[in-house]
Order: C-alpha cells, then sequence, then structure tokens
C-alpha cells in the first residue's frame, strides 16, 4: 500500500520500515544469489529416481488394462534418501527380466515433477484493515466547540469522504482547534476453515525404442496412465500404468495455524479464489484491533492535552496497520515440522509445500507395462514323466499323488492336472522347474460316495503358457467303498459314534434316549415320555404323596393317562394294550370285591345313614376308589419290565402248581 500517498494529503507521518523486514529481504537476496549459482548442481544431485532395479517382477499373462495382453508388473521402491524427483532412471531389459519371461529392451521411467503440500480453507469472512488520516479546523477566532459552526461542518465534510468506520474516527477539540480523524479501508484479513488436509501431484514418463509419453498422478488418482504409440499391434491406447503406492511424511499430515492469518491488500472484494492472499502473524492483528478499538482515541486525548501535537497517535496508528500485512511466511517455514519449499495460496487456500526431498516416506511405484510393447521372449519346458505311482482313496474323502516330472526343455514354470471320470475329481499343481531337473507335484484326488473298484485318470503336464509340448499318462486310482456299516444301523462306520452297537443317524449312530417333556416317542419303544417326571411330581403322586404304600400309584396313573391318550390316536404297540387290558381287568376286580363282598364285613348300614347317599351308592363310590388305587399299583407294575417278568412267574407258577395238585388228587 502507498502510505505516502495518504501522508501527503493530511498530517501524517511516513511509515517506519522494519528492521526485520530490511533482514529478511537481504537474508533472500542472498539465498537467490546461492542457488543462481549453485543450484543447478544441486537439484541434478538431489532428484534422480535413483531405480537401477526393481524389487519384484513378475510376468502377468493376462493384464485387463492391456486388453488382455501380456503384461510386466514390477514393484519398486526409489532409494537416495527418497530424493525422487526430478529427471530419469532407465531399467535395463535383464533388470526386469525374471525365470518366466525376458525383456528384449531397456526402458525409461521418470518422476519428473513432484509436490506434495498441506493445505486449509481460508474462511470467507473478511475484517477490515484501516489507516488513520486527520484534518484540523481553526477558523473561528476566539470562538471553539459547538460555538464554531463552521468547523463542525468542516469536519462532517471530512469524514463523510469515506465510507468506513470505527472507533478511531472521531473529532476532538482543544481550544480554538478542531481535531478531526477519519478512517479509510486499506485491505483485508481472515482466519481459517476447520478443513484440513493433504495433497500431492506429479508427472511421470516412460519412453522404449525413442517413443515417450507423460502423464500426471494426484491424491485423487495415484495411476499415470502413458500411451506410447510404436509397434503396439492394438493402436493407440495405454502401454504403461505407474502406481504410486507409498505415502506422504507424517509430520505434513496435521498443523496449527492460529498464530496466523490471511491477509489481502488489493481487490479484497473479489471471490475468495481470485483474491492474492498473504500470510500475516495473529498477534500483530490483535495489537491493531486493540488500538483501533479505543487506544488510539485515548492517545489522542493525552497527546493534545499534553502539547497539543497527537501526530504521533496517527502514526502508531498506521504502523500497526501495515504490521498487519507484513509477511509472515518465514514464521510457518519455521514453525512446521518439516522442510518447507514454499508458501502459496491457490484455489481459496494456504498450502504449505514440503520440500521433495522430505514429503514422502515411502517412495515405491507399481508399474504395469504391456510386455509387446518392450518386447518379451518366454523359455518353454519339455515334460517327461518318471514317477506315476497308484492312489487309494476312501468314497467321501480325499488322497494325493505325487508324480515326478522331468524338464528336458528351458527352465520354466510346469503344470501338472489329473482329469477323472466321476466321482473321482482330480487337481493341479504348478512349481518353477529348472531344465534338465525334476520337479515333484502333489495332485490332489477327491472322491465321492462309491463301491470298491479301479479308475483311471489322466494326467497332463505341460508350460504354463502354452500346450505346445504338453505329455499326458495315466493314473490308477484304487477307490473303496465311501459307507462300512458293520452293526447295520445306516450310519457309515467312519461317521459312527457307536459302530458295534445300532443307534440313529440323529444321535451320531448311538441309541437314542427318551426326552422327558416332547411329547414324542424318542427311543421308538412305543410309549411317550415313559420314566419321565415332572419338577416337583404330577398331580396324581401329589395326590397319593400322604399315603407311603401306594407312593407309586400315582405315577402309574399318570403314565396310564398318557398311554390311553397315545392308544386312542393311532399309536403305541401290543404291549401298550395289553398294559392297559389288564390295568383295566384289575381295577374292575378290586372295584367288584370292594363293594360286593369286603364291604359287608362293616356295618355300612349304620354308616350311610349318617350320609346323604344310599347304601349301593357308598358301595360303588368306595369300589372305584379302591379300583382305581389298585389300578394305578397295578399299571405301575405292569408296564415295567421286571413287572412283566414277575407277572409270567406267578402266573406260570401258579399255572405250574394247580397242574401240580390236580395230579396228586385221584381220579
Amino acid at each position: 500500500m502507498n502510505f505516502d500517498r495518504l501522508l501527503s494529503e493530511g498530517p501524517i507521518s511516513v511509515t517506519t520500515i522494519p528492521r526485520r523486514t530490511i533482514l529478511a529481504i537481504l537474508g533472500l537476496l542472498i539465498l537467490g544469489a546461492v542457488v543462481a549459482v549453485v543450484g543447478p548442481g544441486l537439484f541434478s544431485l538431489s532428484s534422480n529416481l535413483c531405480l537401477e532395479s526393481a524389487d519384484e517382477v513378475r510376468i502377468e499373462s493376462s493384464v485387463l488394462e492391456f486388453s488382455g495382453d501380456r503384461g510386466w508388473s514390477i514393484n519398486a521402491a526409489a532409494g537416495c534418501d527418497n530424493k525422487i524427483v526430478g529427471g530419469t532412471t532407465t531399467l535395463p531389459k535383464d533388470s526386469i527380466s525374471t525365470d518366466e519371461a525376458s525383456a528384449e529392451r531397456d526402458f525409461t521411467l521418470g518422476l519428473t515433477s513432484f509436490d506434495a503440500w498441506f493445505y486449509q480453507g481460508i474462511r470467507d469472512t473478511r475484517s477490515p484493515v484501516y489507516t488513520v488520516r486527520s484534518a484540523v479546523f481553526s477558523d473561528c477566532g476566539l470562538f471553539s466547540g459547538d460555538e464554531c459552526p463552521n468547523s463542525q461542518d468542516d469536519c462532517d465534510a471530512f469524514q463523510a469522504e469515506s465510507s468506513e468506520s470505527s472507533p478511531a474516527e472521531f473529532r476532538y477539540t482543544d481550544g480554538s482547534d478542531l481535531y478531526c480523524y477519519k478512517v479509510e479501508r486499506v485491505g483485508s484479513v481472515s482466519d481459517w476453515t476447520l478443513a484440513q488436509g493433504t495433497d500431492f501431484d506429479g508427472t511421470f514418463t516412460v519412453e522404449a525404442a525413442g517413443r515417450s509419453d507423460t502423464d500426471t498422478i494426484s491424491k485423487d488418482d495415484v495411476t499415470a496412465r502413458l500411451q506410447v504409440a510404436d509397434v503396439n499391434v492394438d493402436g493407440d491406447r495405454e502401454h504403461a500404468h505407474v502406481t504410486w503406492t507409498g505415502s506422504l511424511a507424517g509430520e505434513l499430515r496435521s498443523m496449527d495455524l492460529s498464530e496466523f492469518i490471511a491477509t489481502c491488500e488489493n481487490n479484497c472484494e473479489q471471490h475468495t479464489n481470485e483474491i492474492s492472499w498473504g500470510v500475516g502473524a495473529e498477534s500483530q492483528y490483535s495489537a491493531y484491533s486493540a488500538y483501533d478499538g479505543g487506544g488510539f482515541q485515548s492517545c489522542v486525548e493525552t497527546e493534545v492535552d499534553a502539547n497539543g501535537a497527537p501526530h504521533t497517535c496517527v502514526n502508531a496508528y498506521n504502523n500497526r496497520a501495515s504490521n498487519v500485512f507484513a509477511d509472515a511466511s518465514s514464521g510457518i517455514r519455521s514453525f512446521a515440522g518439516f522442510d518447507v519449499a514454499d508458501v502459496r495460496f491457490q484455489d481459496g487456500q494456504i498450502q504449505v509445500v514440503a520440500d521433495r526431498g522430505t514429503a514422502i516416506d515411502r517412495p515405491e511405484f507399481r508399474i504395469l507395462v504391456d510386455a509387446d510393447w518392450i518386447g518379451f521372449s518366454i523359455p518353454t519346458v519339455q515334460p517327461r514323466f518318471e514317477s506315476v505311482p497308484d492312489v487309494t482313496v476312501i468314497g467321501n474323502s480325499q488322497s494325493t499323488a505325487a508324480i515326478d516330472v522331468r524338464n528336458t526343455g528351458e527352465t520354466g514354470e510346469m503344470q501338472v492336472f489329473a482329469e477323472c471320470p466321476s466321482p473321482i475329481s482330480g487337481g493341479s499343481d504348478t512349481a518353477m522347474v529348472p531344465s534338465g531337473e525334476t520337479g515333484r507335484f502333489f495332485i490332489p484326488i477327491s472322491a465321492g460316495p462309491t463301491e470298491t473298484r479301479d479308475y483311471t485318470c489322466t494326467v497332463t503336464s505341460q508350460d504354463t503358457d502354452t500346450a505346445e509340448t504338453a505329455q499326458t499318462t495315466e493314473l490308477t486310482v484304487h477307490a473303496k467303498t465311501s459307507c462300512p456299516d458293520g452293526d447295520g444301523d445306516g450310519v457309515c462306520d467312519q461317521l459312527d459314534a457307536c459302530p458295534d452297537e445300532p443307534g440313529a443317524g440323529s444321535n451320531n449312530g448311538c441309541p437314542l434316549e427318551e426326552v422327558c417333556g416332547n411329547d414324542v416317542d424318542d427311543d421308538g419303544d412305543g410309549r411317550v415320555d415313559e420314566g419321565c417326571e415332572e419338577p416337583g411330581g404330577n398331580w396324581f403322586e401329589n395326590l397319593f404323596s400322604g399315603l407311603p404304600a401306594i407312593g407309586g400309584v400315582g405315577t402309574g396313573l399318570d403314565q396310564l393317562a398318557g398311554d390311553l391318550g397315545m392308544l386312542l390316536s393311532g399309536g403305541g404297540s401290543w404291549l401298550a394294550w395289553f398294559d392297559v387290558a389288564f390295568t383295566v381287568a384289575i381295577g374292575l376286580a378290586v372295584l367288584m370285591l370292594v363293594s360286593t363282598v369286603l364291604l359287608n364285613l362293616f356295618p355300612t348300614a349304620e354308616f350311610v345313614d349318617l350320609l346323604p347317599v344310599k347304601e349301593w351308592q357308598f358301595r360303588l363310590l368306595v369300589g372305584i376308589f379302591f379300583g382305581v388305587l389298585a389300578a394305578g399299583s397295578a399299571y405301575a407294575f405292569v408296564s415295567s419290565i421286571v413287572g412283566k417278568v414277575l407277572l409270567l412267574v406267578v402266573v406260570g407258577g401258579a399255572i405250574g402248581l394247580y397242574a401240580y395238585v390236580e395230579s396228586l388228587v385221584p381220579g
């Protein structure tokens, strides 16, 4: 800004240039001279790609980027202390040749430019910065203050020349003099948004056989796609892809710029992206804001009272305004955690550009090169089978065939695979076999369900890239039945947890046990939940729990009720029907015995007189009660294996005894 022009229009002094600004300018001049003298040599030393050989090379038979052609896949890490920018490096054909294929020509790779930077956005809220101009009106003679209207009108007109306003725009009367001050905008300042991050861009060059091309990489697209129209039979398309797989230095990823502000001195009304921004110190702007907000007015009042010449206050105000726009980018350079090459503004951002030699942690590249472009020759193997032993496999399992193949051709990659009839299937194996040596290949042989018999598989050995030298032979597979079943329960022995005891497939071939409470005949004996008891006893048991002598009655009645339901629904076996029939017979017999015989032994007539029932009704109720008790006990007894055995013993013994007694009675 031209403060001299402002001072010439009113009584203000020329702004003094700070001493540190002069020193900074001298330092930059000296540095520029040094760079001009030694810069070219220094740059050439620190900017080589330094890639003399590749770290990993392989040839891919079908590369999507090259329409399915062969391609070299090269992983390379640049050396020379990460000084990767500038110039190019030739990769000799021997350095990228592998056992799989040989390159026929060298090719040249270069990262000819590279910039990495930290960025932070500029907030679109611009605070004004002013300078002060002053005028003194004293045409009123002995009059002063409000009694001097001509002076006030002149001050109004003077201040109206500028549309800006601040606490520094005021008037002050001293005797017959009216000191009038106005402000004029000379620039703006803005602070930073919260958005910050890192970015980079660079240019790759690739060349072979006198043909070359360049393309750029960036954070949004780390792959350079280069086209070199030479011998490629597919016409103009991409011949090389160079992808940066490294990372930026960690110190570059975050920075605190709160000690700095963005400054604008000219055309500050334009869009943020179009303004020529500078870097200022936040402390200088704070000092200016404090002086503008009240310090200047206090200074004027003090100076006028002291000597009637407040020009030093105007100079102090304008000096502070000038300091706001003093370049503070050198402070960012010393504040950053990395070597700074440049501080610039672009796209509404401040960009702190890192020195190229320290911006990158891992300068690594993946290079895809069309093999047709640089040419290639591929060795061919000549397989010859030396050993193909038989293999044995059990149905529903897998085995491995170890096959020896000799390579009588050039060193190369060989594949061996087996093709087998169903239910046998064969796999494959691949290995690099040097010329004149024998490789062993392990081929998986799988079998599905099968009977015991032999199968014949066809085994092929060939170069992985061509079938021109393929050789075939036969492999005998001895298959064994996949499901021997010793206990005949339908579960194969190899899967049967109880191979000597028939069981169920759902229980891994072992016998099932009754599961209580699911209303299912789990063990297949025709009874549901037999032997199960509800927690706390069933209601029959609870009913008769006070009678120890007949404690099993409740269990028997509960089992009887469950089995009757199963029988009536169409389930159950003949043994269950026998148990129910026997129980009913016992219950009816006891009912008749009690109601017609045993009650005759007691004076039931006198007892019935005390109850509101008839004698026959009383006899029937008592008979039913004891009949039910007898039925429950009988069912608990006869439904068990032990009960049935004892019943047979008793019945058989009774019949035998009767026959024996009959035999003793004469005629």
